[in-house]
């Protein structure tokens, strides 16, 4: 009877995967083993995704043998609800690239801050399809620590990785200000400079303003360079520095009295 029915699902793999999902849970077994079929193995995975958590358990059982492993640790990453995607972790460590390469994009499905963690190390990985998987996830996210990485891979990244980084930064907008300010603090002279050059390049109103708050702070570390972002934006940027030419902290009312001197009569706060 078993396998009568085992070939009842080939025969609607053939149909397609949704003819194939239609004979529910009890298709799981056979599924997993047509991963393994080169016909047969996208329309079993598409079955085992539209079949969902019920095909959990067993595609963690084949995690544990190398006979279709890699098509595994794929469908785990593409069920539905999203999970713990610690079983797929230690594949990110397999010596084949193609396999590093499905468990990192698996696991980026998966997100959480799991998925964070071991994404980030992966930055670094041999293979650089490993690498570009890793990267295109943090470039989605808009996790501060994300956007810590991102400022990073600007300031030491290859050419394409800087510049996609930056970009990015760039289109988070008023998300990435506090981020970008909190990575001041650092000795690092070529990322300080890289923040610099991003900071310069905030346009809108709300991130100047979040901008602003930053001249409150008590590190030189971080006021210096903000400081030094709006004298290089120019009288424009004054009304969002007027209201600290009254903070009651005399040390931000001089450095905010001090930019607006600067510009003097050219400043709309003059006008």
């Amino acid at each position: 009877m078993m396998l009568l029915f085992g070939w009842k699902v080939r025969w609607r793999l053939r149909q397609g995967p949704d003819a194939a999902a239609e004979l529910g849970p009890r298709a799981v077994k056979h599924l997993i083993r047509a991963l393994e079929d080169p016909r047969l193995r996208t329309t079993a995975a598409d079955a085992l995704v539209r079949i969902g958590t019920p095909a959990r358990p067993a595609l963690l059982k084949r995690l544990k043998t190398r006979r279709g492993a890699q098509k595994a640790v794929e469908v785990l990453g593409r069920l539905r609800p999203r999970t713990d995607p610690s079983p797929l972790v230690p594949f990110l460590q397999d010596p084949s690239a193609p396999m590093r390469r499905t468990a990192a994009k698996a696991i980026a499905r998966q997100g959480g801050s799991l998925s964070f963690t071991v994404l980030s190390e992966s930055l670094s990985d041999a293979d650089p399809g490993v690498r570009r998987i890793a990267v295109a996830y943090l470039l989605r996210s808009t996790d501060p620590r994300a956007i810590r990485q991102m400022v990073r891979l600007a300031a030491h990244g290859d050419e394409d990785l800087s510049r996609q980084a930056a970009a990015r930064i760039g289109q988070l907008g008023y998300l990435a200000v506090g981020p970008l300010v909190e990575a001041l603090r650092t000795s690092d002279e070529v990322l300080r400079g890289t923040i610099g050059y991003l900071m310069d390049v905030l346009e809108d109103n709300e991130s100047l303003v979040i901008l602003a708050k930053a001249l409150e702070e008590d590190d030189p570390r971080i006021v210096e360079p903000v400081r030094a972002t709006f004298l290089r934006k120019g009288p424009e940027v004054a009304p969002i520095l007027a209201p600290l030419a009254v903070h009651p902290d005399a040390r931000v009312r001089k450095t905010a009295l001090g930019l607006l001197a600067r510009w003097d009569s050219a400043s709309p706060v003059f006008a």
